[in-house]
């Protein structure tokens, strides 16, 4: 994956996907750690049918 900062782009390889409850996320240490080189995606993971978000789909990713 590619992202693209005002100092050039940086490459990033994903490293893993996980899906969270909701209420989980909030207390997902591996979720919060801050390192360098290390990029965390958080986005809702969206039910078919406009049915609400119960998860949140994480992806870990190295540059």
């Amino acid at each position: 994956m590619e992202v693209s900062t005002p100092r050039g782009t940086v490459h990033y390889t994903v490293e893993r996907t996980e899906r969270y409850a909701k209420g989980e996320l909030d207390d997902a240490t591996e979720v919060w750690e801050a390192a360098p080189g290390r990029l965390v995606l958080i986005t809702c993971f969206q039910r078919g049918g406009g049915r609400a978000s119960t998860e949140n789909f994480v992806v870990f990713a190295e540059s």
